[in-house]
């Protein structure tokens, strides 16, 4: 006989709050004892902050790839905060301070202050953002698939004469409302849709 399906329990209420976030910095490995020793130094302030830190070794990607954090060995330096947003911001921009000189790359998708308020600094750790900012310009020429951060770390990461970000004014909401009116498919309706769900 089939055992009945269980559902998976709900977490308790504030439980998500109480993960906290995380932040991981990939120091290339050969300057890996610099950041430790700098992290050290901030451990009075970023301890009493952390759930958990942890040291992770991380292979190379196997072939180039223009934007990977990944593009040679490196240490991940990965911190889990406690769910303390204000202290948290108050020590972040010193430890990328620290780390980033060093070559470090924050990752995408944690939580780093220089990729939010500095992304140019970011965008400089990557020999190839110019080639990759050129790419987007090529197959998305009025800036659909930009939003305002990544609008940022392209020009931030290019000198004024070669920066490739679209205009943004070609995603104005005049101009937008000229394309659902211009568009034969039902009437506009699937453009609405797309703006619905955040595509345009």
């Amino acid at each position: 006989a089939r055992s009945p399906r269980r559902r998976p329990p709900r977490p308790a209420p504030g439980a998500r709050a109480r993960r906290g976030v995380s932040a991981t910095h990939l120091v290339p490995r050969g300057r890996a004892q610099e950041a430790f020793a700098a992290m050290r130094d901030l451990g009075p302030r970023v301890t009493p902050l952390l759930q958990v830190g942890e040291i992770r070794t991380v292979a190379p990607d196997p072939e180039p790839l223009w934007l990977s954090p990944f593009d040679g060995p490196a240490v991940g330096v990965h911190l889990t905060w406690k769910p303390l947003p204000d202290d948290v911001a108050r020590v972040l921009p010193d430890a990328e301070a620290a780390l980033l000189p060093l070559g470090a790359r924050p990752h995408w998708g944690k939580l780093s202050h220089a990729l939010v308020h500095d992304p140019g600094s970011v965008a400089a750790l990557y020999p190839r953002v110019d080639d990759f900012g050129a790419l987007a310009q090529r197959y998305d020429p009025e800036g659909r698939f930009l939003g305002g951060y990544v609008e940022r770390l392209l020009a931030g990461g290019a000198p004024p004469s070669a920066r490739t970000v679209p205009d943004r004014s070609l995603r104005s909401s005049e101009h937008r409302e000229a394309r659902r009116r211009a568009d034969p498919r039902d009437g506009g309706a699937g453009t609405a849709r797309w703006r619905h769900r955040g595509g345009l």
